[in-house]
């Protein structure tokens, strides 16, 4: 299929983390999502084709202070933190779901 425009969630170095440890086999399918739940990455937007460029409409600039890119990096941290947290909880909690191996079978 063909797509002007794909939206998905955006991913980041902790949920490629998260998703190695299931590839891997080392945590069920369970875990993984509940781990995954807490990253609240929101979504990306690519745009594939001229088509799609073309309707682009810029409406505003944001530019940041240093003070506020500090923040935003301290946020990040803090998520990681608690995928982490969250991922140790999972583990805990949710010990009978599917392993990779099972469900590709």
């Amino acid at each position: 299929m063909e797509a002007d425009v794909i939206i998905a969630p955006i991913a980041d170095n902790k949920m490629f983390y998260v998703m190695a440890q299931f590839v891997d086999g080392e945590i069920n399918a369970d875990v993984a999502l509940h781990s995954l739940s807490a990253s609240k990455l929101g979504q990306q937007y690519v745009f594939k084709t001229s088509k799609a460029i073309e309707k682009l409409k810029l409406i505003e600039k944001y530019y940041l202070s240093k003070p506020e890119r500090e923040e935003c990096r301290k946020r990040l941290i803090e998520r990681g933190f608690e995928i982490d947290t969250k991922l140790k909880l999972a583990k805990r909690e949710y010990k009978t779901g599917l392993y990779i191996e099972e469900i590709l079978k």
